[in-house]
């Protein structure tokens, strides 16, 4: 991820989101979503090697599962950016409709996903909480 001190203006405002996963991109996980939820969604993989999840794509919608579920059948016939994947997971969190432009923006900028093909500017530059990024090592985990 990019050095955020060297990205982010100085007039930014720190957002708090809960986030719902990385989760395996399949209809169980999905399901997990209530419907009509609007909010932001992290596209991602795994890196093996590292056991990090990087983001290819962010994205936004008035109802996260529906749009999700358009992605999932792209991912199953392995197009666009789901082409050559392993396996995808998705990372989601609500979002008020109002700041679903700025959010998703945002992370854009945060984290430049290779298939978001430009990052527009936010209105109001948030800084967004993120989901867990790395595969928890054992000792991490709490009994």
């Amino acid at each position: 991820m990019p050095e955020i001190a060297h990205i982010c203006p100085s007039n930014y405002l720190p957002l708090r989101m809960a986030w719902l996963g990385p989760l395996a991109f399949n209809r169980r996980h999905l399901d997990l979503l209530p419907r009509e939820l609007p909010g932001v969604y992290l596209l991602q993989h795994i890196a093996i090697k590292s056991g990090a999840f990087p983001v290819f794509y962010v994205g936004q919608s008035r109802d996260l599962h529906r749009r999700l579920a358009e992605h999932q059948a792209s991912v199953i016939g392995g197009v666009g950016f789901f082409r050559g994947l392993r396996a995808a997971y998705f990372s989601a969190a609500h979002v008020r409709p109002h700041q679903l432009d700025d959010v998703e923006r945002s992370l854009i900028q945060l984290l430049r996903p290779p298939a978001n093909d430009r990052a527009p500017s936010p209105r109001q530059f948030l800084l967004p909480t993120f989901p867990p990024r790395r595969i928890p090592r054992p000792e991490q985990l709490q009994p």
